[in-house]
């Protein structure tokens, strides 16, 4: 907040309200955002998987469009995700018709300022013909999620910039989009994903991560 309020103080002079958030804060630290090259960014490819796995982040820098063979080769990477029974309901929409992105990207309303330089957005669906009894109904976003996160793994390893956007909209604009798309109504929304190739430099935005210690809950038996 303090980095956005000194980035638009020209254009906030009347934004009291950020002004006096911020003074009760004076000792804030500064929002840390790396300033990258493209061959930094994606230089553990190689390297054990924790390396790699910490390397990835969320990029909302796109200048490429990302050549079909590339993203295919993401998406065939992806296909070894884990899912229920090995039932692999996971599908990948990829939507790259211009204003059919830009009504998908104004309905989903997340991504604004950014979203429509991405080159594709791809659509992670989860098909309910995997789904056999009513107590599986979380496994639609259970393997599609696990599917997601295999997916923007394999982005990185293909050095295409990526940005996840959330898919927490009401169900008629589900639906909206399911017409938008022509995406089968039987298969479940899980995420979008914004995606292109990135400039040669670019800024990172810093995530701090919770530590082990801060997730993990132990149950021990006791003696």
């Amino acid at each position: 907040m303090k980095a956005y309020g000194e980035k638009n103080s020209t254009l906030l002079p009347e934004f009291k309200e950020l002004e006096n958030f911020l003074a009760e804060r004076k000792n804030l630290a500064p929002a840390i955002e790396p300033h990258m090259s493209k061959a930094a960014f994606f230089a553990f490819k190689e390297p054990a998987y924790p390396k790699f796995a910490s390397s990835r982040h969320m990029l909302r820098h796109f200048a490429k469009p990302v050549p079909r063979e590339t993203l295919m080769k993401a998406i065939e990477i992806a296909s070894c995700a884990p899912s229920a029974c090995n039932r692999q309901p996971a599908r990948v929409h990829i939507i790259e018709e211009r204003k059919t992105l830009e009504k998908l990207l104004a309905l989903q309303a997340g991504s604004r300022g950014f979203g429509t330089s991405a080159d594709k957005v791809l659509v992670v669906t989860s098909s309910l013909k995997c789904i056999r009894w009513g107590w599986e109904r979380h496994d639609p976003y259970t393997n599609g999620g696990i599917f997601a996160m295999n997916l923007v793994n394999a982005l990185h390893y293909c050095e295409i910039a990526h940005c996840i956007l959330h898919w927490s909209v009401s169900p008629s604009v589900d639906r909206e989009v399911h017409k938008l798309t022509n995406i089968p109504q039987d298969e479940a929304i899980v995420i979008l994903i914004a995606c292109a190739l990135p400039p040669d430099e670019f800024d990172v935005a810093a995530s701090p991560r919770l530590k082990a210690q801060d997730i993990a809950v132990w149950h021990t038996k006791e003696a």
